[in-house]
């Protein structure tokens, strides 16, 4: 009877692991939601223009995304990521946008750097956290570093895990 108790139970405990490994599908279009319930925003423009869209690129192996952000395209880099990212173990995404000019005659290059890292809202199905957003621009000899969670921490509600993001609907 025990060894009985004992097979089954280790079947319940790798069931049980297998149900919380599966990975999260990001595609999909994201808007900006307040504070650490993601709440609904009352600014119109929030719920009628994502932040983000994360596109799944076929890659017929692990789940690779490829990341559009309008955001991104005031500093002059592509708005869409020039590589794919895969979830990490921890299901986590990170995307880099990097632009670089060459040194002119009377100034030195310049370049940008964007750094997105994404992550599952364990407790809230449809939703993500923007964890990092971080962007660092060189030019004329200075490096300026600036985090843009914190930047919008000036202003708005944002949960203390980032900024929580709310899927699209399926419209279907």
């Amino acid at each position: 009877m025990n060894k009985l108790l004992v097979v089954v139970s280790g079947f319940a405990v790798l069931a049980l692991a297998g149900c919380g490994n599966k990975s999260y599908e990001y595609e999909g279009k994201y808007y900006v939601t307040l504070g650490e319930d993601c709440s609904e925003s009352t600014n119109p423009r929030d719920n009628e223009k994502p932040l983000l869209e994360i596109m799944k690129k076929d890659s017929g192996g692990a789940p690779q995304y490829i990341l559009r952000t309008p955001a991104v395209g005031r500093l002059g880099v592509p708005l869409t990521s020039p590589q794919s990212a895969t979830p990490s173990d921890k299901g986590e995404l990170a995307f880099t946008y990097t632009k670089t000019e060459p040194a002119g005659v009377f100034s030195s290059g310049t370049s940008v750097e964007v750094v997105f890292k994404l992550t599952p809202n364990r407790s809230k199905p449809g939703y993500i956290w923007l964890t990092n957003w971080d962007v660092t621009a060189s030019g004329n000899g200075e490096l300026k570093e600036t985090n843009m969670l914190d930047q919008l921490r000036r202003g708005h509600d944002i949960g203390s895990s980032g900024l929580c993001l709310r899927k699209e609907a399926d419209k279907s």
